[in-house]
């Protein structure tokens, strides 16, 4: 069974009265609920059952409807009804308290359906399923999407293992949050032996390369406290195997892309047999000696989170750059007579005595750079796109257009390249995390971090989306944004625009060294409220792990939702470089949800396919780790490339040559810089 998120803004816990007149079953230890044919009724609800808040999405206090049934049923005299029209703002769910000690439980419930679709911004869900005190928290659910529009009656089912799913306080819920009519009737249990076969969980689509089992038993280590002092220049050999074995186990249970690289050409078997060698090699191991090798057996790994850091900081990820020639070209549209150069790239701009305006080039599209033209034009500059640091290529040129049915004047040049020369911009002086400002008659936002250590003042920036939401055009700047947390990004652009999505599959490892790098931290006067709320939250999962350890993965998104989009209707454009990382690269794709959003620049740093790293230290060596335990697959993302821009921008001045394209569309023209000759 798969974990699927549900989109909750209040989920209130109620735990029902004991059930009357339902079957149960005697059990040595307690009493096991088996049937429920909603026959009787109370205050609108089966008996035993009740209404919980779930969420509201508009304002017109439209609640979606449970009510008895005596004409719809599958056995006996009634079945429960669930309601909602389009119209409908208000979303309860009902739930049912779960008694008794068992290893294993499916529910299995007959329904039918009329109507039932997703309509406007209603969250699309139509579901049964367990809510219980779980890996996730209180709020952890394992649930079973229900069919939409119409059908008969039909059994839909859903299984919990409470040995491969630690959990308490289990209740059982059916929810849905969607326009038309649920039916439901005849809700049986049946346990352990009698439960059914749980199937094999399958991932299907992206997230398949990257999982392996779902659920398997994992040892229960104890994640050490970060130790006092530096990395000290050596440790005994003893103290080293220690170390390793910490190691190991934090990789293999506690990395996100374990699997992934295991099955990509990163033999973590021989990196361990290696520093196993080096344990043998004396009886004084040199930390050097140690981090060194560890980084030389994880160098096939692409990943922008994962950090080894000793005497030296050891990273792993090669990233992909723009190198510029100094040439643009146009692609010509000339009338349908001149048939030489209609549809040809021909050169506008050069730095180059061996490129002259008028020549065509003829070389392939993947070295073509599309840049801020005026209206109704497409102009590009040539170059390369590289995980090398190269310093020239060659370019094909017809430099004689007259004869261009022939091949006598295709000449290839080797020109220079430079590093796109927006990594030269000269930052300001101002401080501060964010700032706004009036550039040329445009609102200008500059925003450095989303760290959680500038709440206060992000959220002055979140609240500013409101005020945005009133202009007809605005720049947000994100360069240099490592990243941070993710919300700030998210209410943001929800503010701005109605909606924000971060269109992604998601998934989630959740073991004893996931919630055993967050348990341990002392929750101090200064800590937020919500970061306390999150320790507790890892407090509580760790010892539901010590007396159940497993390595889980929690899938939140494994089928990829259609692209939502909001309502901000003004002119959008977002200045990013090769440093918008992590949770800054989340705010692009939050703002993919702007009808009409602009990126400019290159291509951001592409650090968040492997996400969210957790922190550890070795003991003796004091090496700290930084492992990143989720998972984030996005369209159009790549480890160490990331988001491509709409419009490149190779220029030390972004800032002006955004505005001097906004203000003037019909007649605006990019000047190479002198950089580059």
């Amino acid at each position: 069974m798969i974990f699927i998120s549900v989109l909750v803004l209040v989920f209130t816990i109620a735990y029902a009265e004991p059930l009357l007149g339902n079957s149960v079953d005697a059990d040595s230890s307690s009493q096991r609920l088996s049937f429920i044919g909603f026959e009787e009724f109370e205050n609108g609800l089966p008996v035993g059952m009740d209404s919980t808040f779930l969420t509201r999405t508009g304002n017109s206090s439209s609640v979606n409807l449970f009510e008895r049934d005596s004409t719809v049923y599958l056995s006996g005299n009634s079945s429960l009804r669930i309601s909602a029209n389009d119209s409908t703002d208000q979303w309860y769910y009902i739930e049912l308290d779960i008694p008794g000690d068992f290893r294993c439980i499916t529910a299995t419930i007959s329904v039918k359906a009329s109507g039932l679709h997703r309509s406007g911004n209603q969250y699309d869900n139509c579901i049964i399923g367990f809510l219980y005190n779980g890996l996730e928290g209180n709020r952890t659910m394992l649930l079973e999407q229900l069919p939409r529009d119409d059908y008969d009656w039909t059994e839909a089912s859903v299984s919990l293992n409470t040995e491969t799913e630690p959990a308490r306080s289990i209740r059982f819920i059916i929810l849905s949050s969607i326009s038309g009519t649920l039916w439901v009737d005849d809700l049986s249990f049946t346990y352990d032996d009698d439960c059914e076969a749980i199937p094999m969980d399958r991932i299907r689509g992206p997230l398949a390369e990257y999982i392996g089992d779902l659920h398997r038993p994992a040892p229960f280590m104890e994640i050490p406290p970060q130790p006092e002092g530096d990395c000290p220049d050596s440790i005994s050999a003893a103290e080293f195997s220690e170390d390793m074995e910490l190691l190991k186990y934090l990789i293999e249970y506690g990395y996100s892309g374990y699997t992934y690289w295991s099955s990509n050409g990163v033999d973590f078997d021989s990196a361990f047999d290696s520093l196993e060698a080096l344990a043998r090699s004396g009886n004084s191991i040199a930390v050097l000696d140690f981090e060194r090798l560890t980084a030389d057996g994880f160098s096939g790994i692409q990943d922008g989170h994962l950090t080894v850091k000793g005497h030296e900081t050891h990273r792993f990820l090669d990233r992909t750059n723009p190198y510029f020639a100094s040439v643009i070209v146009e692609l010509s549209q000339c009338e349908e007579g001149d048939s030489i150069l209609h549809g040809q790239y021909v050169v506008i701009q050069s730095r180059y005595d061996s490129v002259q305006p008028g020549m065509i080039y003829t070389g392939p599209e993947e070295r073509m750079f599309r840049i801020l033209a005026r209206q109704g034009s497409q102009q590009y500059q040539l170059g390369v796109f590289s995980d090398e640091d190269i310093t020239e290529a060659s370019f094909p040129f017809n430099t004689d257009p007259g004869s261009a049915a022939g091949s006598s004047g295709i000449d290839t040049l080797k020109l220079p390249l430079h590093e796109c020369n927006l990594t030269a911009r000269t930052d300001d002086s101002r401080e501060g995390v964010y700032y706004r400002t009036l550039v040329d008659g445009i609102e200008l936002i500059r925003v450095r971090s989303f760290s959680s250590e500038y709440h206060d003042t992000l959220s002055d920036f979140i609240r500013l989306g409101d005020t945005l939401a009133a202009t007809d055009r605005f720049i947000v700047d994100l360069t240099g944004n490592r990243g941070g947390n993710s919300n700030y990004a998210k209410a943001f652009i929800q503010s701005l625009n109605g909606v924000a999505q971060w269109r992604m599959n998601y998934a989630m490892l959740c073991s004893p060294a996931t919630m055993g790098a967050v348990a341990g931290i002392p929750a101090t006067e200064d800590s937020s409220e919500d970061w306390v709320e999150y320790i507790n939250y890892a407090r509580n999962a760790l010892e539901l792990l010590r007396e159940n350890p497993v390595r889980n993965w929690i899938i939140r998104d494994e089928s990829l939702p259609p692209r939502q989009m909001g309502n901000y209707n003004g002119q959008a454009v977002f200045l990013v470089d090769r440093r918008v990382a992590s949770s800054g690269e989340a705010f692009i794709d939050y703002a993919m949800s702007i009808p009409g959003a602009v990126r400019v620049g290159e291509n951001s740093a592409g650090v968040g396919i492997f996400g969210h790293p957790r922190y550890y230290w070795l003991p003796n060596s004091r090496i700290q780790i930084y492992i990143p335990f989720k998972l984030y697959i996005a369209p159009g993302y790549e480890e160490g490339v990331g988001y491509m821009p709409d419009y490149w921008l190779d220029s030390p001045e972004p800032i002006h040559e955004i505005t001097e394209w906004m203000n003037n569309p019909e007649s605006y023209q990019f000047e190479l810089p002198e950089r580059g000759l």
